[in-house]
């Protein structure tokens, strides 16, 4: 699990098409103590992004979205926040993303259906691995 001084508020913002696992996600987040911030799409993220003060570390979001699909909008996100790190799920294979999306540092991803522990794991493993928290910059 996350340790008390890794629990502070961190803001994560979740982008999901599928509102059950949208809150799902918002539920495992909240227990684990972060603040969180949902969007269902892809443009609907790129709109929120900005509004959220100070911008989140992370995202997690999904890979296959209508409209524009996660990949492209965390691109998007980068532009002005390339330290963003990005915890990538999906129902479908990691094959939907690209070799660079799947090695560079600062990604993760893991498959749907997934346990609270996994869940919570692969968080911790990205935070702690990559200095994704409110300190850093």
């Amino acid at each position: 699990m996350i340790d008390t001084a890794e629990r502070e508020k961190k803001s994560i913002l979740v982008v999901d098409d599928e509102s059950v696992v949208r809150d799902l996600i918002s539920g495992f987040l909240t227990k684990l103590g972060y603040e969180v911030h949902l969007a269902a799409n892809g443009p609907g993220a790129l709109a929120l992004f900005p509004e959220i003060s100070p911008p989140p570390k992370v995202v997690i979001t999904d890979v296959v979205m209508p409209g524009m699909d996660g990949p492209t909008m965390v691109t998007e996100m980068r532009k002005s926040h390339p330290e963003l790190c990005v915890l990538f799920v999906s129902s479908y294979s990691s094959k939907k993303l690209s070799m660079s999306e799947l090695t560079k540092p600062t990604n993760g991803y893991l498959s749907k259906p997934f346990s609270f522990r996994g869940f919570a794991a692969a968080v911790k493993k990205l935070s702690k691995a990559h200095e994704c928290s409110e300190g850093s910059s």
